[in-house]
């Protein structure tokens, strides 16, 4: 769960990066897009290791 929780944290204060972005150059903020990326598919992937109940759903009801 601490895994889960750190990502949630980076996710937030990744967020309030974005929300001061208008004030960054063009290079920063491309970088702040990739950062926010990145970040994305790990929480993704994270909550797919966390929660591994819902791969299975997804089997069930194409079955």
């Amino acid at each position: 769960a601490s895994a889960g929780t750190t990502a949630l944290s980076l996710i937030s204060s990744s967020a309030s990066m974005r929300v001061h972005a208008h004030q960054a150059t063009e290079e920063q903020r491309k970088n702040l897009d990739l950062i926010l990326s990145h970040l994305a598919s790990e929480s993704l992937l994270l909550s797919l290791i966390l929660t591994p109940d819902r791969g299975n759903e997804r089997k069930r009801k194409q079955l």
